[in-house]
């Protein structure tokens, strides 16, 4: 994904274009692991443990 360019979808409910789903499909998992990257880098800053590190 570009930087600098900011994208908030709330619902994709039903895309006719195979191609296009397929796109935004791509779009909505690049987004999700953006998110879950930020959010685990923002967990590891606070010095938060899980049960399972040493």
């Amino acid at each position: 994904m570009r930087k600098g360019r900011k994208l908030h979808v709330e619902s994709v409910s039903f895309v006719h274009d195979p191609e296009a789903a397929e796109k935004w499909f791509q779009l909505l998992v690049e987004m999700l692991k953006e998110r879950l990257v930020l959010h685990a880098s923002k967990q590891k800053v606070q010095g938060h443990k899980h049960d399972n590190d040493n």
